[in-house]
């Protein structure tokens, strides 16, 4: 019996030997995956960053600069170029149409107003030729009234 204690107790540690070193591989391998797990998704939001920023961020960007340039009165800004066929490409497609607009009506009002300094030039010169005319009617008259005071005296 001693020998079968000793076989059990022998059968049992290498038993719980191989266990413990099973043990440790399966820990070894749960973190190896684990480290996997995190590296993987570390790059995929590190891919998710790179593509906001150059799908979203930078046309916004682009757009936001292209805006404040007509706001300080730039209309010969260049629209910037995007790729997107979504609301950022709506706006700026929008934002092309508001230049557009704008150079539009800045030239309307400036042809109205050239033609407006062309009326002002054209009524000045008439009303000058006037005003010369009503004066030299009022000479002629007034020599006229002398030479009649004149003769009547």
């Amino acid at each position: 019996m001693p020998f079968i204690k000793t076989f059990k107790l022998t059968f049992y540690r290498e038993g719980a030997e191989r266990a413990v070193n099973v043990s440790g591989d399966i820990h070894k391998q749960n973190n190896i995956e684990i480290i996997s797990g995190l590296a993987a998704a570390t790059v995929l939001v590190g891919f998710l960053i790179w593509y906001v920023r150059r799908a979203i961020s930078i046309p916004i960007q682009k757009t936001a600069q292209f805006l404040s340039e007509v706001a300080q009165g730039n209309l010969s800004a260049i629209v910037p170029k995007v790729k997107n066929r979504d609301e950022i490409g709506e706006m700026v497609s929008a934002s092309a149409e508001m230049l557009a607009s704008l150079r539009s009506a800045i030239t309307s009002v400036q042809h109205a107003l050239d033609e407006h300094n062309r009326f002002i030039r054209r009524d000045a010169g008439y009303f000058r030729a006037k005003s010369q005319l009503s004066a030299a009617c009022n000479e002629q008259f007034s020599r006229g009234s002398r030479r009649f005071a004149g003769a009547a005296a």
